[in-house]
């Protein structure tokens, strides 16, 4: 049975592969608007798991980077919800 610890170096590894914006998000078009939508929440999930990670730290020389991190996965999100909002008003716009 894996350890907290090892669980949490597990979800961090795999977020830490995540978190960077990639070209892909910044290509979203409005047509893409499932594709915005499933990032959103990919980026939601990111960012509670860099809260997660956060919350349990207990190595000192780590609580940096789980700040940063975490402050990353928050703007990355902010980031991707903005785009959502913009294909929303693109749909309502085109309905009108």
């Amino acid at each position: 049975m894996p350890t907290m610890a090892t669980k949490l170096s597990e979800i961090f590894g795999e977020f830490l592969s995540r978190i960077n914006l990639r070209d892909d998000d910044l290509e979203l078009s409005y047509s893409d608007g499932q594709a915005v939508y499933e990032a959103v929440e990919e980026a939601k999930q990111d960012w509670l798991n860099a809260r997660l990670y956060f919350d349990n730290v207990v190595d000192p020389d780590l609580v940096d980077l789980a700040i940063y991190t975490m402050d990353a996965a928050e703007r990355r999100y902010m980031y991707l919800l903005k785009q959502a909002k913009k294909v929303d008003q693109a749909r309502v716009n085109e309905a009108t």
